[in-house]
């Protein structure tokens, strides 16, 4: 889920509710018959599932099956919007204790990987944002994460527990990359 700040791109991602034979990357829509089909290794796995295929190619096929996501994250300049494809029990997505906040940067440097610092100290720790409020939009499709004094962050992820209108329970990861906050004026 892609953001432009003026010049400056981010994004977030979401895990796909599909479970896949190999470690997936790479995946892209066929222009000629509008499905997605990704390839993947087993070292794309991340250290996640064991027993996975050492390598393949899968198509994912459109059949009309709804599936609840998260279906858009935008960086506002008062915090996180997360839109959703359904609506949202308010009372439970304007609980403060519906989300797990974190973030975090790494250390550029030319060998791979990096510990997680601190945006605060600097020293090695994943820190809690300070979300002071949630705030559903009117037509529940989506929360505002409010955080005073957002910041660029090279990491922040979201673990959120929230209901559908009807009560059925939706949990969801996001991963999200803030390069820019909007001023007001660049917002939208």
């Amino acid at each position: 889920m892609q953001q432009d700040v003026g010049a400056v791109s981010q994004a977030a991602i979401i895990k796909l509710p599909f479970d896949f034979s190999s470690g997936i990357m790479r995946a892209a829509v066929n222009p000629t018959d509008g499905q997605v089909y990704a390839v993947g290794l087993d070292g794309w796995n991340g250290g996640g599932r064991p027993g996975l295929l050492d390598h393949g190619i899968q198509r994912l096929r459109y059949t009309g099956a709804f599936h609840p996501m998260v279906s858009d994250c935008q960086v506002e300049p008062a915090g996180l919007r997360l839109s959703f494809n359904f609506p949202l029990d308010a009372s439970v997505a304007e609980s403060l204790d519906a989300y797990q906040v974190h973030h975090w940067n790494y250390k550029w440097q030319a060998s791979y990987g990096s510990e997680m610092y601190s945006p605060t100290t600097g020293k090695v720790a994943v820190e809690s944002m300070k979300v002071t409020a949630a705030e559903v939009a009117e037509d529940r499709r989506s929360v505002l994460l409010r955080v005073d004094d957002l910041q660029p962050v090279d990491q922040v992820h979201i673990r959120l527990k929230v209901n559908d209108e009807s009560g059925e329970a939706f949990e969801e990861e996001v991963y999200w990359t803030i390069n820019a906050v909007p001023q007001s004026d660049q917002a939208k």
